[in-house]
């Protein structure tokens, strides 16, 4: 395969969305969202992570010690990022409950994950999308947000994806670069 520049992407701009896993899920990288999908807003300059974990457990045999199989015990896919726009999406994602609108409150039990739900992640470079999505999603870890006059607050969240046994996958990623139309 020769060495091609334009197939490395930059992930100029996106968004992070999600909705209730019983909405409609994405079919490709550039149809638009359902309209159940409720975007996050502005993230951090850091973007998104996304992380895939594995853990194995080797099988070693008697006769000299020798490893002869490894299998996987463990895997998972997440990602994190930090939201920087306090609007009624980024905050019910953060604490796990909805915004009352009436006064702008949001009560808040650190215990609550605000169940699972489906999370779309959206990057554009140019004429190229990529779209995750994770079907059964959740928010796992929260980080410190800190409250300060020199940077944005911030609303840092991992969500994990599990596997959606209807749609037979954790997650689900296209790149419209890669799909050969007609074939």
């Amino acid at each position: 395969m020769a060495l091609d520049a334009a197939n490395v992407d930059v992930a100029v701009t996106g968004a992070v969305s999600y909705a209730e896993v019983s909405a409609t899920p994405p079919s490709d990288a550039e149809t638009p969202l359902d309209p159940e999908y409720r975007d996050v807003g502005y993230l951090s300059e850091d973007g998104v992570v996304e992380t895939r974990d594995r853990s194995t457990n080797n099988i070693i045999a008697w006769q000299g010690s020798a490893v002869v199989r490894s299998v996987i015990s463990e895997a998972s896919i997440s990602v994190q990022f930090t939201m920087i726009e306090t609007n009624p999406n980024s905050i019910e994602l953060f604490y796990g409950s909805p915004v009352d609108t009436s006064d702008g409150s949001v009560e808040i039990d650190p215990g609550q994950t605000g169940g699972k739900r489906s999370v779309v992640v959206d990057y554009v470079d140019g004429d190229k999308y990529v779209r995750l999505h994770l079907p059964q999603a959740e928010v796992t870890e929260i980080g410190e947000t800190t409250i300060g006059s020199t940077e944005a607050v911030g609303y840092d969240v991992t969500i994990v994806g599990y596997r959606d046994a209807e749609l037979g996958y954790s997650a689900k990623k296209w790149f419209s670069a890669l799909a050969t139309e007609g074939s």
